[in-house]
């Protein structure tokens, strides 16, 4: 059996509410969608949130109707919610500071996004407007 039949029986079987199709999917999918989520994060324990929260999304989607066989296979589509949440999730960690609050007023006035770990990235901004 190919992966397209295999995923496409995958989404009928947990359509239909059956139960060990979940664990068939945490079998086959789980430790890619983790090595890649811990690959992106640097966090394991971040990488194992966003593994579930993947894992619910797959569930309200089918039950929603809007996963069908023509979606594709279903270990991209795993996998593509799973990068879109670690975004998502790096996104939240950037802070916004100003660059004449950081450098003492020796650039122009623009926000620049800033990690939380302290790492800075100088840029030069042209033509922005201050935000605040």
């Amino acid at each position: 059996m190919n992966e397209q039949t295999f995923s496409s029986n995958l989404l009928q079987r947990l359509r239909s509410g059956d139960s060990s199709c979940f664990d068939d999917i945490l079998a086959l999918y789980a430790e890619d969608i983790l090595r890649l989520c811990v690959l992106l994060l640097k966090n394991e324990e971040d990488a194992k949130d966003i593994l579930q929260e993947t894992l619910l999304r797959l569930i309200r989607a089918v039950r929603g109707g809007k996963l069908s066989q023509s979606n594709g296979h279903l270990k991209g589509y795993l996998i593509t919610i799973a990068r879109n949440l670690c975004i998502d999730k790096l996104r939240k960690k950037m802070d916004w500071y100003s660059l004449d609050e950081a450098n003492g007023g020796g650039m122009t006035d623009c926000l620049m996004p800033m990690r939380r770990i302290g790492f800075m990235r100088k840029r030069k901004c042209k033509g922005f407007s201050a935000r605040r």
